[in-house]
């Protein structure tokens, strides 16, 4: 009953699973080990020490195969033995994923790991050809950065118009205000109580833009926007920003992902946000077309270009 012991020994050995646990991705490893992250570096050396054992494994199955199958026929001569071997073969993999098989793989594992790793590392040339065969990797993106850069090495598989619009929707979820708003700084507002006069018409058309946040007294104080749309059929000089303003202002706060700001954009139906800090203090403004150019990857023209 030779046969059994090795039937046995081939269930236990095929219950090695030599899994260990993965804590990065294989982008995420491969760029903290050019960093010499410790943490990566460990998992690496543990990844190709298991594509070792899972070579040394499928050797020793195979041997022990061999044996079985030789060691039944020669127990049991004839159509039994044949038989025998068959079903033996053909149960193999069914037995060794059975919980008990399992957790007693594990169990195996642990205790002999050391001395797989010192048994390995001599032989590891012989078991090169085993360890390409069995270590093919699975194509598998796990994460955006992976995909960000799989496609920006494609080589020309897509346009450049194509590139940029898959590359902003990929990173719009991630994008914040702050990543996009036009800074205090460059805002250009008006005063509510402003003369809508024939050179305040003017500079207002040289800006490019076709709305404006109207203040009161000062720039932390938005009370309204000025949207050129509604100033077209004012009166010169008979009419004051106040008159023709917009309310009420759309508020976001400089923390806010885009993807909310632009449902509030849609619900709010509105085009221009003032954007303020934790402190509630004005530190620029955001508007839709922005948004816009983020989630598609190309500037959208204003309203006054079109």
């Amino acid at each position: 009953m030779w046969y059994a012991l090795i039937w046995i020994i081939l269930v236990i050995l095929s219950a090695l699973r030599f899994q260990p646990k993965i804590q990065f991705s294989t982008f995420e490893r491969n760029r903290l080990l050019k960093k010499g992250e410790s943490a990566a570096i460990l998992e690496a050396r543990e990844l190709e020490q298991n594509v070792y054992m899972k070579a040394l494994r499928e050797i020793i199955v195979s041997i022990s195969i061999v044996w079985f199958v030789y060691l039944v026929i020669l127990e049991k001569p004839g159509a039994i033995g044949l038989v025998i071997a068959f079903v033996g073969i053909v149960l193999l993999p069914v037995i060794a994923r059975l919980k008990p098989f399992l957790v007693f793989g594990q169990l195996v594992e642990r205790r002999t790991r050391k001395l797989l790793e010192e048994l390995i590392e001599p032989i590891k040339p012989f078991l090169s050809p085993w360890k390409t065969s069995i270590s093919e990797p699975t194509f598998q993106i796990n994460s955006k950065d992976e995909l960000m850069a799989l496609v920006e090495g494609s080589n020309g598989f897509m346009t450049r118009a194509e590139l940029s619009r898959l590359k902003a929707n990929l990173r719009f979820d991630s994008l914040k205000v702050d990543d996009i708003l036009t800074p205090r700084k460059d805002v250009v507002a008006i005063s509510k109580d402003e003369v809508l006069g024939p050179l305040v018409l003017d500079e207002m058309y040289k800006t490019g833009h076709s709305r404006f946040p109207v203040y009161d007294q000062d720039i932390d104080h938005v009370v309204g926007i000025l949207h050129l749309q509604d100033i077209v059929d004012v009166t010169v000089g008979q009419k004051i920003v106040e008159d023709a303003m917009r309310r009420p202002v759309m508020v976001v706060n400089h923390d806010q992902n885009l993807s909310s700001v632009l449902n509030l954009f849609v619900k709010k139906h509105q085009h221009l946000a003032v954007v303020t800090n934790d402190r509630k203090k004005m530190i620029g403004v955001v508007s839709l077309e922005d948004v816009f150019a983020e989630l598609i990857g190309q500037d959208i023209a204003d309203d006054l270009e079109k």
